[in-house]
C-alpha cells in the first residue's frame, strides 16, 4: 500500500457532518505493515479522516504538511524508528501539540517508559483491538481539543498567566506573559525556577515563589512594582486535582495606567479637600463676622427703641394729662398732634423692637388658651375708630367650627391679624376690610385655620407683591411719603408665622385690592374657667380658686390610676393633691426610669410626665413606655415649665399625647386629664388615695400647720403696712405670692399651707445640693438644679426666684463658675426673704 492520504468512505458519499460543513478529526496513521494499517483504517475511518504512512520519514512530511489531530505510531520501523519521529514531531514547534500513540508489539515496560520519555501520550498493544483503538482514538481528541481551547483562553486573556505544578514545573503559560516581562517563554514541562528568579530581579521589593502555595488566610491579591517604573497585580490561587492541591496558578495585570490615574485622582482629591477646607473656613470666619455685626446692630436696635420708649411714654402720658387739663383749642389742637405724632413714633419703635428681637433670636412663642372671640374682639377695638374715621365697614366673620378654645400664642397671632387689617384701612379710602377666620381642618387634636384680611385699597402689582415681606421693604417710595411706616411690619408678621409654624401670604390686583392670610395649625385648649398664673389681681385669683371640676370630669376621674412623674417633690406633691381631691389613686416616680419600671409591672390610666429629670428624661421614659406591647397605649401627658412651641413638638414626637405648661391650674389639669382617660379603667383602684412619696421612701407628707382650717375663707388680696397679714396669701409676687398657688390648688387653704411649707424644705435641701455642686465646680448640676426649682418657684408664685432659678438653668452646659456662684447667693438672699413671708402666712 502506498503512502496516501486515503478518503474514507464516508468522505467519499458525503457525511451528514460534511454537509454541515464541520471538519472530521484527520488521524495519521504510520506503520511499515500494510495489513496494520488497514486494521486501523477500518477501525477508525467510519469517524475519522485518516492519512497512511508506511516510514518515519514520510510521517514526519504528512504531519507537517496536514497537521494531523493524531498520530497512531509503529515503534518497531526501519530507517527512523517511531522514537525517533515522535521525539522530533515534539522538538519542532509546528508539530508538538500533535497527540502520539504508540502501537507496539512489544510490551516491556522500558520501551514504554522511553516512549514516554519521548512525548507519547499512550500506548496500544498489538495484536489491535478495532474497540481499544476507537476509543482511545477519542479520548486523547477530546483531551486534544480540550487542551486547544484552554491554550486558546490563556492567549485571550488580559493577563500574564503561569502554571506550576507542585514540583516547580510548568504547565501552562501564554505568549502575554513573556511580553510583560520581555522574558522568553518557557516550554511545558519547565523548571520554573529560572523563570521567577528573572521576575524577582525586574521587582523593586515583594518577592514570587513558585514552591511557596498562596496564603490560606491572606490577600490573594498582591501589588508588584517593577524597578522600570511599571505596576502589576497578582493573583495567586491553587491549582487542585482530585482534592488535593497540585500546583498554583500565577495571574499578572499591568495596573499602571490604572493605579497612576487613581494616585492623579487621590492627589486631586486631597488638593480640592484642601481648598474646600480653607474655603469653608473663610466662610466661617465671614459668617462669624457677619454674625457678630448682625448682633451688634440687632442689640444696637434694641438698646435704642428702649432708650426712645421711654422717655415717649412720658410724651405721650405728659400729653394725655395736659389734655384732661382743659386747654384752650388752639393748645388742644397741638396736644392732639403732639399725641398722634408721638403714638405713631411709638408704633414705629416698637416694630423695630420686635425686629430686632426676632433678629436675634431673643423673640419666643408664649402658649396659652385663647378664643377666636377674644381675638376679634381685641382687633375691633383697636381698629374700629381708625376704621370709622375712614368711612370704612370693619367686618368680622368667623367659622361657626372654631367656637371652641384653641392654644397658641394670641398675643403674636393679635399682632399679625392687626398689622394685616391696620395696613388694609391705612391704604383703602373706600368699601369694607373683612378680618375671616375659616376652618380648613380638624380632627380630635386641633384644627388648621387660615386668617384672611381682604380690603378694596390700592392694590399691587405681581412685581410689587414678589418683594413685599422684606425687611425695610414697601411698595414704592410714594407709598412712604403718602402713608409712612418703616417696612417692618410685614418682614415681622413672616417671621411671627414662621415662629408659630405658620405661613403667610397674599393675593392683590392693581387698583381693586388685597388679601393677606395666615395658615397655621393650632391644638383645642380647654376651659377658660382658669385665667393661669400670670393673672395676680384678686378678682383673677378669685375666679380661679372658685374653678370647681365638673360633674362629668369629677365621674370620669374618680377611681382611676394616674401615674404623676417629676423629679421635684413639691410638683409631685401638687399634682397628687389636686388629683387626690376628685378621688384618683396617685403614684408618684421621681424619674423617667423609675416610670418605665412601674409602667411595666402596674395598671395605669393616665401618665403625667415631667420632660426634664435626672436618670431618664420624660422624653425618653416615653419612647420606652411606647416600646412596651402591653401598655403602648397608655395615655402620656407633658406637665412641664418648657413652654415653647418646640418644646411641645418634641413632646408630640417623642409619643406624648398632648402638653400641659407649669404651673398647672386645678381646672386646666382636670380638662386635660379627661381628656385621655380611656372610657373604661385598666383596674379597678386597689388602695384609697394616698400623698406621694418623699424622695427618700414613702414617708407621709408633712402635716398641716396646727391650727389651719380647711373651710377658712379666703383672705382679701390687700396688705397692711407690714405686708401681708397672717393666713393671706396675696403679697410682692418678687418674693412671693401665694394666691398664684392658691389658684392652682383651687383655693383649699389647708393644701395651700402643706404646700408651702413644702417648698420651704424643698429649697432647703436645693440650696445645700448648689452648695455641693459649687464645690465640685459642676456647673451642669447647678443648671439642673436651676431648671428644678424654675418650676415649683412659678407654681407658688415666687417670679423673682423663678427668673434667678432660669438663669441659673443656663449653666447646665458649662459657663462662668463665679458668675454661678454671685447668683446662688442672690437665690440665697431671695429665699431667706421667701421663708420668712411663707412663716408670716402659716402664723
Amino acid at each position: 500500500m502506498t503512502d496516501t492520504a486515503a478518503p474514507s468512505p464516508a468522505d467519499a458519499a458525503g457525511s451528514p457532518d460534511g454537509q454541515r460543513g464541520l471538519r472530521r478529526s484527520c488521524v495519521l496513521v504510520v506503520d511499515d505493515q500494510p495489513i496494520n494499517i488497514r486494521m486501523l483504517y477500518q477501525a477508525l475511518s467510519d469517524e475519522h479522516r485518516v492519512l497512511q504512512a508506511t516510514s518515519g520519514e514520510r510521517a514526519l512530511h504528512l504531519c507537517r504538511e496536514e497537521n494531523p489531530d493524531l498520530v497512531l505510531l509503529d515503534v518497531v520501523m526501519p530507517g527512523i524508528d517511531g522514537l525517533e519521529v515522535c521525539r522530533r514531531l515534539k522538538a519542532d514547534p509546528q508539530t508538538r501539540a500533535i497527540p502520539v500513540i504508540f502501537v507496539t508489539a512489544h510490551h516491556d515496560p522500558a520501551d514504554e517508559t522511553r516512549g514516554l520519555d519521548a512525548g507519547a501520550v499512550d500506548f496500544i498493544a498489538k495484536p489491535i483491538s478495532p474497540a481499544v483503538v476507537r476509543s482511545r482514538v477519542r479520548t486523547h481528541l477530546a483531551l486534544a481539543r480540550s487542551n486547544a481551547v484552554l491554550a486558546a483562553t490563556l492567549e485571550a486573556t488580559a493577563d500574564g498567566i503561569l502554571v506550576t505544578d507542585t514540583g516547580g514545573r510548568v504547565l501552562a503559560t501564554n505568549h502575554l506573559l513573556s511580553r510583560m516581562w520581555a522574558l522568553p517563554a518557557p516550554a511545558e514541562g519547565d523548571d520554573a525556577a529560572p523563570l521567577i528568579a528573572s521576575m524577582n530581579a525586574r521587582l523593586r521589593d515583594a518577592r514570587l515563589s513558585a514552591d511557596e502555595p498562596p496564603p490560606a488566610d491572606g490577600p490573594p491579591t498582591s501589588t508588584l512594582e517593577l524597578s522600570d517604573g511599571r505596576i502589576f497585580e497578582c493573583h495567586r490561587s491553587v491549582l487542585e486535582a482530585g482534592g488535593r492541591r497540585s500546583g498554583q496558578v500565577f495571574s499578572f495585570r499591568d495596573v499602571t495606567a490604572r493605579r497612576l490615574a487613581e494616585r492623579s485622582l487621590a492627589e486631586l482629591n486631597a488638593s480640592l479637600e484642601s481648598r474646600i477646607l480653607e474655603r469653608t473656613r473663610e466662610l466661617e470666619l465671614a459668617r462669624r463676622q457677619a454674625d457678630t455685626a448682625n448682633l451688634a446692630k440687632s442689640e444696637f436696635l434694641s438698646n435704642m427703641s428702649h432708650e426712645i420708649r421711654t422717655p415717649m411714654n412720658s410724651i405721650i402720658g405728659l400729653t394725655y394729662l395736659a389734655q384732661r387739663a382743659d386747654p384752650n383749642p388752639r393748645l388742644r389742637d397741638y396736644l392732639e398732634k403732639i399725641g398722634q405724632s408721638g403714638q405713631h413714633l411709638l408704633g414705629i419703635i416698637s416694630d423695630i423692637l420686635d425686629f430686632s428681637k426676632l433678629e436675634a433670636g431673643k423673640l419666643e412663642i408664649d402658649i396659652t388658651d385663647f378664643t377666636i372671640a377674644s381675638l376679634v374682639s381685641s382687633v375691633s377695638s383697636q381698629l374700629g375708630d381708625s376704621a370709622d374715621r375712614k368711612g370704612l365697614m370693619l367686618v368680622f366673620e368667623t367659622d361657626p367650627e372654631l367656637s371652641r378654645p384653641l392654644r397658641g400664642d394670641p398675643l403674636r397671632l393679635g399682632q399679625v391679624l392687626l398689622n394685616f387689617a391696620g395696613n388694609a384701612i391705612k391704604f383703602s379710602d373706600r368699601g369694607r376690610v373683612v378680618v375671616r377666620a375659616r376652618c380648613l381642618h380638624r380632627d380630635e387634636r386641633g384644627a388648621r385655620i387660615r386668617f384672611e384680611v381682604s380690603d378694596n385699597g390700592i392694590g399691587m402689582s405681581e412685581t410689587q407683591v414678589a418683594t413685599l415681606f422684606q425687611p425695610f421693604h414697601q411698595v414704592d417710595a410714594s407709598t412712604t411719603r403718602r402713608y409712612g411706616g418703616t417696612g417692618l411690619g410685614l418682614a415681622i408678621c413672616r417671621q411671627l408665622a414662621d415662629l408659630m409654624d405658620g405661613e403667610v401670604g397674599v393675593e392683590s390686583q392693581l387698583g381693586e385690592g388685597s388679601s393677606f392670610w395666615l395658615t397655621l395649625s393650632l391644638d383645642w385648649g380647654g376651659q377658660l374657667a382658669a385665667a393661669g398664673p400670670t393673672e395676680s389681681d384678686a378678682e383673677a385669683a378669685a375666679r380661679s380658686w372658685a374653678a370647681e371640676p365638673s360633674a362629668e370630669q369629677r365621674a370620669r376621674i374618680q377611681g382611676r390610676r394616674i401615674l404623676v412623674v417629676d423629679d421635684n417633690q413639691f410638683n409631685q406633691q401638687v399634682a397628687t393633691e389636686l388629683l387626690q381631691q376628685i378621688g384618683a389613686t396617685v403614684t408618684v416616680a421621681a424619674d423617667g426610669e423609675e416610670a418605665v419600671a412601674r409602667v411595666r409591672s402596674e395598671p395605669f390610666d393616665c401618665v403625667l410626665m415631667d420632660m426634664q429629670m435626672p436618670v431618664m428624661d420624660g422624653l425618653a421614659a416615653t419612647r420606652a413606655i411606647r416600646h412596651l406591647p402591653a401598655v403602648s397605649g397608655v395615655p402620656i401627658i407633658a406637665m412641664t415649665a418648657n413652654a415653647r412651641q418646640e418644646d411641645r413638638h418634641r413632646c408630640l414626637e417623642a409619643g406624648m399625647n398632648d402638653f400641659l405648661t407649669k404651673p398647672v391650674l386645678a381646672q386646666r389639669l382636670y380638662t386635660m386629664v379627661s381628656k385621655w382617660l380611656p372610657e373604661a379603667p385598666v383596674a379597678p383602684a386597689a388602695h384609697a388615695a394616698q400623698a406621694p412619696p418623699s424622695p427618700a421612701g414613702d414617708a407621709d407628707p408633712p402635716p398641716a400647720p396646727a391650727g389651719s382650717d380647711p373651710d377658712q375663707p379666703l383672705a382679701s388680696a390687700g396688705a397692711g403696712p407690714e405686708g401681708p397679714l397672717p393666713g393671706d396669701p396675696a403679697g410682692d409676687p418678687e418674693v412671693i405670692d401665694l394666691s398664684v398657688l392658691a389658684a392652682t390648688l383651687g383655693g383649699r387653704m389647708d393644701v395651700v399651707r402643706r404646700a408651702a411649707g413644702m417648698f420651704t424644705d424643698s429649697m432647703r435641701k436645693t440650696l445645700t445640693e448648689l452648695d455641693e455642686a459649687m464645690r465640685r465646680q459642676d456647673l451642669p448640676t447647678v443648671g439642673a438644679l436651676g431648671h428644678r426649682t424654675k418650676s415649683a418657684a412659678a407654681a407658688v408664685g415666687a417670679m423673682g426666684l423663678a427668673r434667678l432659678s432660669r438663669s441659673l438653668e443656663q449653666f447646665r452646659h458649662g459657663g462662668d463658675a463665679a458668675e454661678a456662684a454671685a447668683l446662688i447667693a442672690q437665690v440665697r438672699a431671695l429665699q431667706a426673704r421667701i421663708d420668712e413671708r411663707i412663716a408670716r402666712f402659716l402664723g
